[in-house]
């Protein structure tokens, strides 16, 4: 194991420990309304109804938290990925699902 190994798994670990306060947080001042999450509000911002955090994002108590906890575990986790996956490997599937997504989001304009 590599140290970039090693530290992109310290910092997706790390960083669960913020994210998981804001779920406690969410969840102790708002426990009625998290089933209401599962409901689609299209009042929500674009990035809060694509992650799929609605009722933690936008509650204003655990906001904060979530948005640091994320970021570590997800930098904890491209650095864990880079230094694992060769980049000669990485690039064709980063550019085939940038492909995909493009090709998903192209036909979902065209149905609305």
């Amino acid at each position: 194991m590599s140290n970039f190994q090693l530290a992109g798994i310290i910092l997706f670990m790390v960083g669960l420990v913020p994210f998981t306060i804001a779920g406690l947080i969410f969840l102790r001042y708002d426990c009625p309304n998290w089933n209401a999450s599962l409901l689609r509000d299209t009042s929500w911002s674009w990035w809060v109804r694509k992650i799929g955090f609605e009722g933690i994002l936008a509650d204003p108590k655990s906001r904060w938290w979530c948005g640091i906890g994320f970021s570590i575990c997800v930098s904890g986790f491209v650095l864990l990925v880079v230094s694992t996956i060769p980049l000669g490997t990485l690039v064709p599937f980063i550019a085939l699902l940038g492909l995909l997504f493009g090709i998903r989001s192209f036909v979902a304009k065209g149905r609305q």
